[in-house]
């Protein structure tokens, strides 16, 4: 996997350990924004963006291994301490793994998928939305997660950056989908 520092934003709040914010391009296709850089009691290290969940965070996105983060954090450091911008090697991205949680709804947001690529990354909360025509057929389409950017507009967290990548997965991902009404019926 290839990774790359495209953006980066130094912070500089009085008592915060907040360093920076940065956005990264894994293998050309897949783009997270807001990982942040924190100053901790070890020195630096990043967080990938995330929701509070009661008392909890959980991730959007994340390594799965400690390859994986160790891959990540080589640019993401590095970068903010004005040093490597990008690491890795340029590989296929490979679905690994497709995890669908159907919902209980006849329109709407009907599942919520998390994804692997290459047993390395993992990316949660993409819905599939069923929407009605007004000639009474269904349409799906997929709302990656999102976040308010403070201006009243809605971002994504993460997204596929080609029109050929999210295609091909978004067709993965709704085949198996298809696959587990199918099983369930």
């Amino acid at each position: 996997m290839n990774v790359k520092v495209v953006t980066l934003r130094k912070l500089i709040r009085e008592g915060s350990r907040l360093l920076g914010v940065c956005q990264i391009v894994l293998n050309d296709v897949i783009i997270i924004d807001d990982i942040r850089i924190i100053e901790g009691p070890n020195g630096k290290f990043f967080a990938m963006p995330s929701q509070k969940i009661g008392e909890d965070y959980r991730d959007f996105a994340h390594s799965t291994n400690i390859e994986t983060r160790r891959l990540l954090e080589g640019p993401i450091i590095g970068a903010y301490e004005g040093g490597i911008h990008e690491a890795g090697e340029l590989d296929e991205f490979v679905l690994t793994k497709i995890k669908v949680h159907y919902l209980p709804n006849a329109t709407g947001p009907v599942a919520s998928v998390t994804i692997e690529f290459n047993n390395c990354m993992a990316f949660h909360s993409i819905l599939i939305v069923k929407e009605l025509m007004p000639d009474g057929s269904s349409k799906f389409k997929f709302v990656m997660p999102n976040k308010e950017d403070g201006e009243g507009n809605r971002k994504p967290i993460y997204f596929f950056r080609t029109r050929e990548f999210s295609d091909k997965i978004f067709g993965e991902i709704f085949e198996e989908y298809k696959k587990g009404l199918n099983n369930n019926n």
